[in-house]
């Protein structure tokens, strides 16, 4: 844990006697480095630092931090990184997010005794934000929020180092993947008559396009493609227009 946290952590004690009321993590720090802190403050640092000391030997001895990649290993990677929460820091690192640009996918993964896994095509990123508590903001940190087309909530890495750096990694392989796509209209093979666009490698084959039965079930099995994630939103609309045409 980073001198910041410390004092954050001192800062949003529940114990009154350990801060001023108003406090903030900026007069804490100067009041540490002219050596005016007050005797709870100081105690309060100590037992922060004696229990992240335990926290760092007991993350080295469950493995945290080996460098194991989540996602397709195959797929180059952009970023990756963890959750740097005070809750993240007090496990060592073992209750800390990790999140992952890889070259064709976002991937998330969270949990300590259940894991939570998740991937997100960057072809269907729509947009990303930066949001930055003050706090967060002391301590370099901020929330990168990816807003997907085919999700209805965005999804969060919260607490990122460097956060405007994540956002414009994000957008830059965002865009890639977007052309990628493009191109691949311009290179179709056919399959039963109908146009089947290539995928970036690494992904799933693609599902062939509906060929058959009435318009309203090609229709349909054409939504279903977009809804799966096998077909973006242009490439949707281009192939409703031919089947309507």
């Amino acid at each position: 844990m980073t001198l910041d946290e410390l004092i954050v952590t001192t800062v949003t004690s529940s114990d009154d006697s350990a801060r001023a009321p108003g406090a903030s993590a900026e007069s804490v720090l100067a009041a540490i480095r002219d050596n005016r802190a007050t005797p709870p403050v100081r105690l309060r640092l100590t037992v922060v630092m004696t229990e992240c000391a335990r926290a760092s030997a007991e993350a080295q001895e469950w493995g945290v931090g080996s460098g194991m990649t989540i996602g397709d290993a195959n797929e180059p990677t952009l970023w990756e990184g963890t959750s740097q929460t005070l809750t993240g820091a007090a496990t060592g690192g073992r209750a800390a997010a990790r999140y992952r640009v890889a070259q064709w996918h976002l991937y998330f993964e969270s949990g300590l005794i259940t894991t939570n896994s998740q991937q997100v095509p960057l072809a269907q990123v729509r947009d990303v934000d930066v949001k930055q508590s003050m706090t967060q903001k002391a301590r370099g940190l901020g929330d990168v929020i990816v807003h997907v087309t085919t999700q209805p909530a965005p999804v969060v890495m919260e607490s990122v180092k460097d956060p405007k750096q994540v956002r414009d990694i994000v957008n830059r392989a965002t865009a890639e993947a977007r052309a990628y796509h493009q191109r691949q209209q311009t290179t179709q093979y056919h399959q039963g008559g109908m146009p089947v666009h290539q995928q970036p490698p690494g992904a799933q084959p693609a599902a062939a396009m509906p060929s058959g039965g009435g318009l309203v079930e090609q229709l349909k099995e054409l939504a279903a493609l977009r809804d799966a994630g096998v077909l973006t939103e242009d490439e949707f609309a281009a192939q409703k227009a031919r089947i309507l045409g």
